[in-house]
């Protein structure tokens, strides 16, 4: 059970140990299953609510902001019962959200985090459990936007595995729009092939806010479509940044990051690159997550420009 945003605003006790080894980087060890700290800034201390509970054990939380609000999405034991059973959590989740932000004055997604139970487990019918989770998000966005409008309103987006049995979505919508960018580098993951599953990933690597900072999808080494650098972080982690860096205009613009990693040992490696490459940051967040392709080590999301007051 995730104990949601109460927890997310205590200290972490696992921050200290990193302090000073990478001069200059500011450094927070967190959990995965939390937003990242700018997006609580936007919520401008905005309390979540106490939580709607449905049938399934599910619950919905909201907190709202002046301008954004976020949405938390639990259901339960989503990984328990198979790849079907974790197809209806994912699609029920995505359209709790959409209820729940269509009450708001901020109606419009922006941002999605996903933590998706066992990702990289086979289900009952060969594919990954990610791609179960995946077709039930695509459900559910078709119903949201309609498919003439599908590519245009879907938003940026984190998907990582934990190794618990719960679904947790995480939604950020605002008072405006934002626009959905694609990077000439990388196939956009709603039109990827079967290859990775009946149904695609639906989310945009990035996503720009009005008179605001560029938000950038969790992104790791894919050109086109296929992974790259199997086994090799520090490769994997320098496709990762041309990726960031097309969306962006540059790695300057960067000013808060988060980076997942698959192995522990792999922190120091990635960190130092990081602080080699981006040169403004203010904030790094370190998190231990499974990713959603095997041969994955590595996946940054951040900020391009900085949240305003």
């Amino acid at each position: 059970m995730f104990d949601g945003i109460d927890a997310w605003r205590k200290p972490d006790p696992m921050t200290d140990p990193w302090k000073g080894e990478f001069p200059g980087l500011p450094i927070r060890v967190v959990q995965a299953a939390t937003p990242p700290s700018w997006a609580l800034r936007l919520l401008d201390g905005a309390p979540m609510s106490q939580p709607e509970f449905f049938d399934d054990g599910g619950t919905v939380r909201t907190a709202l902001g002046e301008r954004f609000t976020l949405v938390e999405a639990f259901v339960p034991v989503a990984a328990v019962q198979g790849a079907a059973a974790l197809e209806r959590a994912s699609e029920e989740a995505y359209l709790r959200i959409a209820r729940a932000m269509e009450r708001t004055d901020t109606p419009y997604p922006v941002r999605f985090w996903n933590f998706v139970p066992r990702i990289l487990d086979t289900g009952e019918t060969g594919g990954l459990l990610y791609e179960a989770f995946n077709r039930g998000r695509f459900k559910a966005f078709t119903t949201w936007f309609g498919k003439q409008e599908f590519a245009s309103r879907i938003a940026a987006a984190t998907g990582v595995g934990h190794r618990g049995e719960d679904l947790l979505v995480l939604g950020l919508a605002g008072v405006r729009p934002g626009d959905s960018v694609e990077n000439p580098r990388q196939t956009p993951a709603y039109r990827y092939s079967d290859d990775f599953g009946d149904l695609p990933p639906c989310f945009a690597r990035a996503t720009r806010l009005v008179r605001g900072p560029l938000l950038v999808s969790g992104t790791a080494a894919v050109v086109g479509e296929e992974s790259m650098h199997p086994g090799d972080v520090e490769a994997q982690s320098r496709e990762t940044f041309s990726n960031m860096d097309e969306l962006a205009g540059g790695p300057e613009k960067f000013s808060e990051l988060r980076v997942y990693i698959v192995r522990d040992d792999d922190a120091g490696p990635v960190l130092e690159q990081v602080r080699e490459h981006f040169p403004n940051l203010i904030t790094v967040e370190l998190c231990q997550a499974d990713l959603c392709r095997h041969d994955l080590l590595v996946e940054i999301e951040g900020i391009a420009g900085r949240i305003e007051p």
